[in-house]
């Protein structure tokens, strides 16, 4: 993915930039001819992410009681609800959950990732009520078997719910391109030629905490500071990877408030 590939080109910068400060080589130039790889506009593969009205959807799915199915949706649920990474809310136990001096339900993680400690109030009915179900054990299920299962749950549910089947532009993993050489697989194309994938192909374990934090942000009832303090993010240039809304989302959303606001000015005006 460009967003790793990047990754890689800054470390290796730094370690050019290292080198020379070390007197191991004298070409700083060469800094120059290292460049990041541009993000390609409405390339989806890292911000994919379900808004409410789809996390909504999944929650009501009526899945089989205790089956496999039914669990991985519960846990990736979970996540979304905690805006947690998939080793910390795969992982719940009844240790994990307690109350503040003031009565409020909470979460108390130490992520495995960071270290970090992070305080997650239990924001959402939907969220109590998973836990109870499984007695604050949450199932341990691999991330493997959460990403193969809920790409499957989410194609059965795309049939009610249609906004799952939309259409992103994406990369292809070195697997999926074996694949296609070896004609056991086949992928769609846009009208440029670039592949493209089904939402519900695209969302993945890591989806969970994305989707999390993004819906959070969407509903403008919390401030950054407050946002962060749940999902253990320490600086807002991390926190703000994590917000998935696309170009057309921040569109529309100027175009509401712009709405809103001639609105406003009309009522106002019959006023006088």
């Amino acid at each position: 993915m460009t967003k790793t590939i990047n990754k890689y080109i800054i470390c290796f910068k730094a370690l050019v930039q290292y080198a020379y400060n070390h007197n191991l080589h004298d070409n700083l130039k060469c800094l120059r001819g290292i460049q990041k790889i541009k993000e390609i506009e409405g390339c989806a593969t890292t911000k994919t992410y379900l808004n409410a009205e789809e996390v909504q959807a999944l929650y009501e799915m009526a899945l089989e009681p205790g089956s496999l199915n039914d669990q991985v949706r519960d846990v990736f649920l979970i996540g979304v609800y905690t805006c947690q990474r998939v080793s910390d809310y795969a992982n719940l136990k009844p240790s994990n959950f307690s109350t503040t001096a003031k009565g409020t339900k909470v979460i108390r993680i130490v992520q495995e990732k960071t270290g970090n400690s992070t305080v997650v109030p239990i924001l959402n009915d939907n969220l109590q009520t998973l836990v109870e179900k499984y007695d604050y054990r949450i199932p341990h299920i691999s991330d493997v078997i959460i990403n193969r299962y809920i790409k499957k749950i989410l194609k059965k549910l795309s049939e009610t719910v249609p906004s799952l089947q939309a259409s992103f532009r994406t990369i292809l993993t070195l697997k999926e391109k074996k694949a296609i050489e070896a004609k056991t697989m086949t992928v769609e194309t846009d009208e440029e030629g670039n592949v493209i994938k089904r939402k519900y192909d695209l969302i993945s374990t890591h989806s969970a905490r994305r989707s999390g934090i993004t819906n959070l942000y969407k509903s403008k009832l919390f401030t950054t500071r407050q946002l962060m303090s749940i999902s253990g993010h320490k600086t807002e240039s991390s926190f703000y990877l994590y917000i998935a809304e696309s170009a057309d989302e921040l569109a529309d959303e100027i175009a509401e408030i712009l709405d809103k606001a001639k609105k406003n000015e009309s009522s106002n005006e019959e006023l006088f």
